[in-house]
């Protein structure tokens, strides 16, 4: 909402799950409230879905995080010109990437990880 993009609040997993259910035939049998993994691609889907035809985010499938530093420069134009979150499939994991900076080896992205739970790191 903070970016102007949506008036609508963050959503739930329950009305995440509903979505995936209703609109991608390859979650046609999901049990909304289990704990089935929402990853990369099903997170992209919903997030166009939800947020409406002006809203795209785009996604990014690399075997290691690695190979994010060679996305760098489409990655700082994205977010300059676009700022919607990148999707980032990297080997068994996805990554929310919601900013960039830097370029080359120096790069640093702004990862939204809701499964982090320990202190931050400097």
């Amino acid at each position: 909402r903070l970016q102007g993009w949506t008036p609508r609040g963050v959503p739930g997993i329950r009305e995440i799950q509903e979505l995936l259910r209703e609109r991608d035939y390859a979650h046609e049998d999901l049990v909304v409230g289990s704990k089935t993994w929402i990853g990369s691609q099903e997170s992209s889907l919903f997030l166009n879905e939800y947020l409406g035809s002006d809203f795209e985010c785009r996604t990014l499938h690399c075997v290691d995080t690695s190979d994010l530093v060679a996305y760098g420069p489409e990655l700082l134009a994205h977010f300059g010109e676009t700022g919607t979150p990148v999707l980032a499939g990297v080997g068994q994991l996805a990554y929310t990437l919601v900013g960039a900076a830097g370029a080359g080896e120096a790069l640093q992205l702004l990862v939204v990880d809701p499964h982090y739970q320990g202190a931050e790191q400097e």
